[in-house]
């Protein structure tokens, strides 16, 4: 992954501190801030020595955060996942620059586009848009390592480069028109690359568009099952494993995300467990019963063993329903091992 591209820009020693200026009101934890003179604030900087997860606050002194400013994590190369609050409707340019170990992120439902390199050189694996999305910047993911990607209804351009040196990305899924390209959206990606888009849908050529090989879908409703985000499961090949966990203790919850990336609306969602095991986790019901087009829901999974099994692995599987033509149930298997105390 090449994360050297740099385009007309320069990075003051200041700014490899802290994006910061004179409007800075102060500190908070790692953080800096700016205070925006009403009930909001910024985050304008972060500790450079950072590393692990970061959870931003919702709040800094009582007021929301709504703003991750320019800058703000720039070059900070140990952080792996940054949780952004709900109150955030705006991630300014390069506000993610050069964060090469950052792999997960997940963008709020009020942010409406994604700006000039915010995540230039960082180390994305999946990336889920909001359905509010509207732009994307040019090299806005430049050299991350998304394998798929799916562009919700909304969306209406996408800046040169946006995707460019992205070399695992593989499949490109439109839910609307199509959008104004710049060069070389997906210059450098994987050699398998392709496209698809609805057969409703306008501004689409077939067996190409913009260069790349590209594929109609009939307009119907359609199941896209993620784990982690932007990382989509095969109905009935997939495993999921849950790791090594202590008889009577909870392990971790992973949380599986649904999403309709048809043009039909998909309904009769529900979710049960069987199997040998299905005893030794926790489902949660989906959070919808039916999507719009483009939309997603959640459940979670628990792996909580009740008893040491002779066998390596505690077996269960997932069965996903809905009114998907060839995919209901939408199957998952589950693994994971209960151990003595």
């Amino acid at each position: 992954m090449n994360s050297n591209k740099i385009t007309g820009f320069f990075v003051t020693p200041l700014a490899l501190c802290f994006a910061a200026n004179s409007l800075v009101a102060g500190t908070f934890g790692d953080f800096t801030y700016t205070d925006n003179n009403d009930s909001a604030v910024s985050i304008s900087g972060f500790s450079k020595d950072a590393t692990g997860d970061v959870v931003i606050p919702t709040k800094i002194h009582d007021k929301f955060v709504t703003v991750i400013g320019e800058l703000a994590f720039f070059g900070c190369t140990g952080i792996d996942s940054v949780t952004i609050p709900k109150s955030v409707f705006r991630i300014d340019e390069r506000a993610f620059f050069g964060c090469s170990s950052l792999k997960s992120i997940k963008i709020p439902a009020k942010v409406t586009s994604i700006e000039f390199q915010t995540f230039h050189g960082c180390a994305l694996e999946s990336v889920t848009l909001p359905d509010n999305i509207t732009r994307i910047g040019e090299d806005a993911f430049y050299g991350c390592a998304i394998s798929s990607i799916w562009f919700p209804t909304g969306l209406t351009s996408i800046g040169s480069g946006a995707f460019s040196a992205c070399n695992k990305l593989t499949n490109a899924t439109f839910l609307g028109n199509a959008p104004i390209m710049g060069n070389g959206v997906f210059e450098q990606v994987a050699n398998e690359f392709s496209v698809n888009y609805f057969s409703d849908r306008v501004g689409f050529d077939s067996p190409k568009w913009e260069g790349y090989p590209a594929s109609p879908v009939d307009s119907a409703s359609e199941i896209a099952v993620q784990h982690p985000n932007g990382s989509r499961l095969v109905d009935g090949d997939s495993r999921v494993s849950f790791g090594t966990v202590i008889v009577g203790n909870r392990g971790k919850t992973k949380t599986f995300t649904i999403k309709n990336t048809g043009t039909a609306k998909l309904n009769d969602l529900a979710v049960t467990i069987d199997g040998v095991h299905k005893l030794d986790y926790i489902v949660t019901d989906p959070g919808k019963k039916s999507l719009p087009p483009g939309t997603s829901t959640k459940f979670t999974v628990t792996f909580s063993p009740t008893v040491v099994r002779a066998t390596q692995n505690n077996f269960a599987r997932v069965h996903i329903y809905s009114d998907d033509s060839d995919e209901n149930s939408f199957d998952i298997q589950l693994t994971g091992l209960g151990v003595a105390p």
